[in-house]
């Protein structure tokens, strides 16, 4: 990659550090459909060959999983607010929407008897359908909207869209080489240019010519650094997925009261991994 693309990617590298996003990650037993475990996986990002992407660098994925055979993972929601209606309107807001789609929001500050507030959990249809028509009950007036004594708020339950991919172990293990080889190659530069700069030639060198291998030294220990994590995060998840493959343990009592553990190992764990952004 030559200065400028160094630098770009530099810029990108802050830009995603200042408006942020995450990786959470998913891993399944795919004979069961169970979720084993799920947690943060920003350590794959940097093998991300794009941003906001759950696609990675050399990595393809061979996996034939289905999100939607995961509750657990595709049925997210987000509750989200509607607006501020008079409480002498709730009945007849009840009545369209159906009273039984609509619960008692938790409170988590404030005296629920002067504030509440209500969300709906029925079909994304209805309320689409009805949406307009709530439209003629909102409290617009400033006054109104805000006295908690005459007004209730109104949130919706919406089903989250999950953007991400799968992966099977072998994935990971299959691409464990590209990035072998990939911090190979940067640590063989990198010992190069040090071995240069602490030899006698260095010293024969002109002053441009020492500054421009400082600056070059300075873009290849970067590359060193970049390939040394990226291949520590490839061999971390190939080893996170192995070990619920084959080392994972779970306990089950049978009706005399007896204990039995079950392993991996004995082909009852079929590990994927379900990379969502965030």
């Amino acid at each position: 990659m030559d200065k400028k693309g160094k630098n770009n990617q530099r810029l990108t590298t802050l830009k995603e550090n200042i408006m942020g996003y995450d990786l959470h990650g998913y891993l399944v037993n795919t004979k069961t459909k169970e979720v084993l475990v799920q947690g943060n996986m920003n350590i794959l990002k940097n093998l991300n060959n794009r941003s906001y992407s759950a696609d990675f660098d050399a990595i393809e994925s061979t996996s034939k999983s289905k999100i939607e055979d995961y509750p657990e993972i595709s049925e997210q929601y987000t509750n989200c607010y509607v607006g501020r209606y008079p409480k002498d309107s709730y009945d007849t807001i009840a009545h369209l929407l159906n009273k039984e789609n609509l619960i008692r929001r938790p409170i988590q500050s404030g005296d629920e008897s002067n504030y509440c507030a209500y969300l709906y959990k029925g079909s994304e249809k209805l309320f689409d359908d009805k949406e307009n028509e709530l439209l003629n009950f909102e409290a617009t007036s400033p006054e109104v909207s805000g006295d908690n004594e005459r007004c209730f708020s109104l949130y919706r339950r919406r089903k989250e869209a999950i953007s991400g991919n799968w992966y099977t172990l072998n994935d990971f293990i299959s691409a464990l080489p590209h990035f072998t080889e990939e911090f190979a190659k940067a640590n063989t530069r990198l010992t190069e240019l040090r071995l240069l700069r602490n030899s006698k030639d260095w010293f024969d060198m002109s002053e441009k010519a020492q500054n421009g291998l400082i600056e070059e030294l300075s873009y290849v220990e970067d590359d060193y650094d970049t390939a040394r994590h990226r291949l520590n995060s490839i061999k971390y998840i190939t080893w996170l997925m192995q070990f619920f493959k084959d080392d994972i343990c779970t306990v089950t009592t049978d009706e005399e009261g007896n204990r039995k553990y079950h392993f991996g190992y004995n082909d009852d764990y079929d590990i994927e991994l379900f990379v969502e952004v965030c």
